[in-house]
């Protein structure tokens, strides 16, 4: 099966991606035992990046598509920024916070990443990135900067790191983002090539089993089974965790099942909330820890809770967007 511009499954993995990153940040929601359970982050982060670059759409008005690009992307995190800034979880004392919160990498590193990645993925375009032996040789740049980094910046490779140091402004985790979304754009330019290409159940046994690999191998580091200083190797793991999930998607064919559906209208809503969800969640958890309700009705309500903010920010931002580029033009 081909993906097609737009399918039915595609939407059903942003929610997928939208659960795991939720889930990966409730930690205060689970029992003490089984906190570990508070995972998925890590892949989530990949598979968003990875859809993003698929979904990049070359415009000819670069400018004007990274100005809306900026608008959407940024107006949602600003409301963000100023609401946490009301409830004091955020200090805002110093010109480099300021820096920090509003520009790069912003309060929620991914805004900022996915913004500075358009511009890298338009020059990339332009050198023909679509093309294998381009794609290739970006992937092998990107994982020589990768290897680099992780030994000559970081002295202490006894803790877990890779996912949480930042380079001054820079997120490590986001040096290697890039090349998750720019294979979710080639991805695109190559589907009938790429997607389809190994057997639907195989996909989807690789896909489960890399996944749980991934989990697998951190539960290892941690465990010391493994020594941590290997913990380079989940960076690769991740993003190849992310295609396959990606790839086991892509060949599912539910909009002959659920095309024309009420189902299908409310899968699509809650899809486009996905920038949104991750801006909201933060707070939301730390509420609902607050008032230290029973799991898993905690975890049930905070799933709910986030959806529902997650639509009044869209709406918002969406409102004032529309605002802002209708007096631009």
């Amino acid at each position: 099966m081909v993906l097609k511009k737009r399918t039915i499954s595609l939407d059903i993995l942003k929610l997928f991606t939208i659960l795991l990153i939720i889930n990966s940040h409730s930690d205060v929601l689970y029992p003490s035992k089984i906190q570990f359970l508070a995972s998925g982050g890590g892949i989530g982060n990949e598979l968003f990046f990875l859809i993003s670059g698929y979904l990049f759409s070359a415009k000819v008005d670069i400018p004007g598509d990274l100005r809306k690009r900026f608008a959407r992307l940024y107006l949602p995190t600003y409301i963000m920024i100023i609401i946490t800034w009301i409830f004091g979880k955020l200090e805002l004392d110093s010109v480099s916070r300021i820096i920090g919160t509003f520009i790069w990498p912003t309060k929620f590193w991914f805004v900022g990443a996915i913004f500075l990645y358009s511009f890298f993925l338009y020059a990339l375009i332009k050198h023909g990135i679509r093309k294998t032996k381009r794609f290739v040789l970006f992937g092998i740049t990107v994982l020589i900067v990768d290897l680099l980094l992780y030994i000559l910046l970081i002295p202490d490779k006894s803790v877990w790191i890779v996912e949480d140091v930042y380079f001054g402004f820079v997120p490590y985790r986001s040096i290697y983002s890039i090349f998750a979304f720019v294979l979710g754009y080639y991805l695109k330019m190559n589907k009938e090539r790429l997607v389809g290409k190994i057997k639907e159940s195989h996909t989807v046994v690789i896909a489960v089993v890399l996944f749980l690999g991934f989990y697998g191998f951190k539960f290892l580091l941690n465990k010391n089974i493994i020594p941590m200083s290997m913990q380079i190797f989940s960076h690769p793991l991740t993003i190849i965790s992310a295609l396959f999930i990606f790839l086991a998607f892509a060949q599912l064919d539910l909009n002959s099942f659920l095309e024309g559906k009420k189902v299908e209208h409310w899968i699509n809503i809650l899809a486009g909330l996905s920038l949104e969800s991750y801006l909201v969640q933060f707070l939301i958890i730390g509420g609902i820890a607050y008032l230290n309700i029973l799991f898993p009705m905690n975890f049930i309500i905070c799933i709910l809770a986030v959806l529902i903010a997650a639509w009044i920010l869209h709406w918002v931002s969406g409102k004032l967007t529309g605002l802002i580029l209708k007096r631009r033009e």
